[in-house]
């Protein structure tokens, strides 16, 4: 299942024209509401640190903004406090300090300030300033739901989601997904999406899915792009379009999204949606593959080994599929095996070889795990019991790793 992933609420914005705080075509502080900061004014402070933290005529000035910022906080003003734990949440003008954000985060939302209510369930939920505490998040995230923060609304529902901090309930869950979507929230309108798209809370409608997907899609979230492109692909609650899949995958692979640029890839490589082009395959294989992807780096294997897109290269070839391999990805393992047994790219080596195909027969199915184990067993036949034995030592110690790894 994909993540229901939670947005950081940014600062606070007040609505404050550059003229209040400095004078006009300088970079020096209005007299006037320098006279009345300095008064002690916790209004005024509040908006000569907020020009001061936005470079309104001058370049920003953190250690100013902060200065001010306290002088309005001490005074119990909810805007400073919640623009203050801003900067010692992300470091500015202040040393970072998550505990005493928090701490900042809770004078403002006992005033009852919505976007501190949002932050504080943020911090209770991450574990940051604060011990984690899914309980107090959704009950900060419930409040400032309640005051229509769409993004509490929505990390309420992932809370639902998960059961944490309250029962588990799908159903809940995108009864406040639809909330914060229904406020134009891009993170929502995907999970939404997500819900519909796996009948999780909702009844299974892929056209549901789509008009979700396509909401967040053009609002630039690029799982959502993505996920758009596969519905087209595979003609899943709208009509089947390999150009628009091609499309969506192309403007969600620009954004960086590893699984965008491999299947964009794939359409290049099956010239489904564009124009067959090898090389344009291999570039993005390339990219989603630097990224860890292992998918991307078995197919960026198989075209050096072909040479096609690319020069031939078992070596390279090799090296890549071994990088999925070690990711447990089964056809890369086949692929490595394959490339020991015959000794191409690699040093022959049978006992390589049989590990290998054992890792790949150990995770396959059907007719890959058949070749997988056939592969496997024309290589015992060449290795002694003891070097049988001690491969299925090392191959036990790999799976046990990868069952940890996995819990």
């Amino acid at each position: 299942m994909k993540s229901f992933r939670k947005l950081l609420l940014p600062a606070l914005s007040l609505a404050m024209p550059a003229s209040l705080a400095f004078a006009q075509g300088g970079g020096s502080a209005d007299p006037n509401l320098l006279a009345s900061a300095s008064a002690g004014d916790a209004r005024a402070q509040l908006e000569l640190a907020m020009a001061y933290e936005r470079g309104q005529a001058t370049p920003p000035d953190y250690e100013q903004a902060a200065l001010w910022l306290k002088k309005s906080a001490a005074q119990s003003l909810p805007d400073a406090e919640f623009e203050l734990a801003y900067l010692y949440r992300h470091g500015l003008g202040v040393a970072h300090d998550d505990a005493l954000a928090a701490a900042l985060y809770l004078q403002a939302a006992d005033k009852g300030l919505p976007a501190a209510e949002f932050n504080l369930g943020l911090l209770y939920d991450r574990g940051e300033g604060v011990a984690r505490d899914y309980a107090r998040a959704a009950a900060w995230y419930g409040k400032a739901a309640d005051q229509g923060v769409a993004q509490a609304e929505g990390n309420l529902g992932s809370l639902y989601l998960a059961g944490h901090g309250a029962k588990q309930d799908a159903g809940e869950a995108a009864k406040w997904f639809l909330k914060a979507a229904a406020a134009s929230d891009a993170q929502a309108e995907y999970n939404l999406a997500l819900l519909y798209r796996q009948g999780n809370g909702v009844a299974q409608d892929n056209t549901q899915a789509a008009l979700w997907y396509r909401k967040a899609a053009d609002q630039g979230l690029a799982q959502a792009q993505n996920d758009l492109g596969a519905l087209y692909e595979h003609g899943s609650g709208v009509p089947q379009d390999f150009a628009a899949a091609a499309d969506w995958y192309g403007k969600a692979a620009a954004q960086g999204l590893a699984e965008a640029q491999f299947n964009l890839a794939l359409r290049y490589a099956l010239g489904q949606g564009v124009a067959h082009d090898d090389a344009r395959a291999a570039e993005l294989f390339l990219q989603a593959a630097d990224q860890g992807f292992a998918r991307a780096q078995n197919n960026l294997g198989t075209l050096y080994e072909h040479g096609a897109g690319v020069p031939h290269d078992d070596a390279l070839a090799a090296q890549w599929y071994r990088k999925a391999a070690e990711q447990g990805h089964a056809a890369a393992e086949f692929n490595l095996g394959r490339l020991y047994s015959i000794g191409r790219g690699v040093a022959h080596d049978d006992a390589e070889a049989w590990f290998w195909f054992n890792a790949s027969a150990e995770q396959s199915a059907g007719a890959q795990r058949e070749q997988a184990e056939q592969a496997r067993g024309e290589i015992e036949k060449r290795l002694s019991p003891a070097e049988l034995a001690r491969l299925r030592e090392r191959a036990r110690q790999l799976l046990a790793t990868g069952a940890q790894a996995g819990s």
